[in-house]
């Protein structure tokens, strides 16, 4: 069932439904969802840049949690290896073939991969000087956004070679498709553009909402049969969005699922996620320059078997009753470019290969309240930017320094 939509603010016609990709492919509370506090994004595209809190964001979903948005429980089917190379800025399956984009000037490519061993079948580099964001794949084509290059990329997928260049407003991070070939993208605010398929026009444009206030930070895109799941940049939310309103109607924490080794690493945040077709609520997840991939069930049922204690908790829910951990606070993420810290006007910053450090190393998150609501402490962090301009307001006011570290 499709929920009928306001007239779009752009064309002054009813929006259209919303339809799901085409092809085979289907589509406690605060503490430690979020990894960084406040930075700097672009404000739908605008070149004034806004305050962006991720905790506060964090906190919101949490708040919606609580107040009793559904939250799926997230289940580890298996793991398999990730290139610790692959700065994971979009995932997505099609055909049969799992297809990366990953960013940094210098290292962004696109990567066709096995989507059941995670095995490299093909890579090729971007573009020299351009940064790699999200992607999808329609038809003959693989669609890939550039951060902040003002194009977007068209792909041959048979000859795997960078073709037409695409000029795109604004600056790229998300990207997903609909049934009838149309590109949805984010650009890390409340918003979410459907552009017609060759790119150019903007046909529909939602502001996200949970329980009835703006959610911004939307990252890497997956779009489904009916909805749209997002990952939230600077947290260990997933969020499923109804894209007909602009609702999220639930929401996935995988904080459990972020490696031991990744946890409070600025650099390696939660991002990428990709519907496995043909088995209902499958995805696989990732995250940047992850030693592994994990298939993931979110919700009851469905196929595989039931993953560890570790991952397949939900730490938002608490519904084992048992006391989670207190946990350790994390660093604040950034992106910079040029090897040099860069924040302010445009939006967010981003790392450069050589460029990331943590900062110092943050406060801790206060222990985890533990007892029979199971809910875990505060996260703490060093904060930081995704900005880029000229007031170099990087840093959270608290603690950790200036630290660089990874971004959207």
């Amino acid at each position: 069932m499709t929920i009928g939509r306001p007239r779009s603010p752009l064309s002054g016609t009813a929006r259209r439904p919303f339809a799901g990709p085409r092809g085979s492919r289907p589509g406690a509370l605060l503490a430690a969802l979020a990894l960084i506090t406040p930075m700097l994004v672009a404000c739908g595209g605008d070149d004034e840049a806004r305050q962006y809190d991720p905790t506060a964001m964090a906190g919101e979903i949490a708040a919606a949690v609580a107040a009793g948005l559904p939250s799926p429980k997230v289940t580890v089917l298996a793991t398999l290896p990730h290139s610790t190379d692959a700065w994971t800025e979009g995932l997505e399956i099609s055909d049969g073939l799992l297809y990366e984009g990953t960013g940094i000037v210098g290292r962004s490519e696109l990567r066709e991969l096995d989507p059941k061993t995670g095995k490299l079948l093909r890579s090729a580099p971007l573009p020299p000087g351009l940064y790699g964001e999200g992607i999808t794949v329609v038809g003959s084509l693989i669609w890939q956004l550039t951060w902040k290059d003002g194009i977007a990329l068209e792909w041959n997928r048979d000859l795997f070679t960078a073709g037409g260049r695409v000029p795109w407003q604004g600056e790229g991070w998300g990207l997903c498709h609909t049934g009838e070939g149309e590109l949805v993208a984010s650009n890390g605010s409340d918003q979410i553009r459907t552009i017609d398929r060759n790119g150019t026009v903007i046909v529909d444009l939602i502001s996200v909402t949970v329980k009835g206030q703006p959610l911004e930070g939307l990252n890497e895109l997956e779009c489904g049969p009916k909805s749209i799941w997002a990952n939230v940049y600077g947290t260990y939310w997933i969020v499923e969005i109804n894209p007909d309103s602009g609702e999220v109607v639930s929401a996935v924490d995988a904080s459990k699922i972020v490696p031991a080794a990744e946890r409070g690493n600025a650099d390696h945040v939660l991002n990428g996620i990709a519907a496995v077709p043909g088995a209902a609520n499958t995805f696989l997840l990732t995250g940047k320059q992850w030693s592994t991939m994990y298939r993931v069930r979110f919700g009851e049922g469905g196929d595989g078997e039931s993953g560890d204690s570790a991952a397949s908790s939900s730490a938002s829910s608490g519904t084992d009753g048992s006391s989670t951990e207190g946990r350790t606070g994390t660093t604040g993420s950034t992106k910079t470019t040029g090897g040099t810290k860069t924040t302010g006007s445009t939006g967010a910053s981003k790392t450069t290969e050589g460029a990331r450090s943590t900062g110092t190393t943050g406060t801790t998150g206060s222990t985890g309240a533990t007892g029979s609501s199971g809910t875990t402490g505060s996260t703490g962090g060093t904060g930081s930017s995704r900005g880029d301009g000229s007031n170099g307001t990087t840093g959270r006011a608290t603690t950790g320094g200036t630290g660089t570290a990874g971004g959207a």
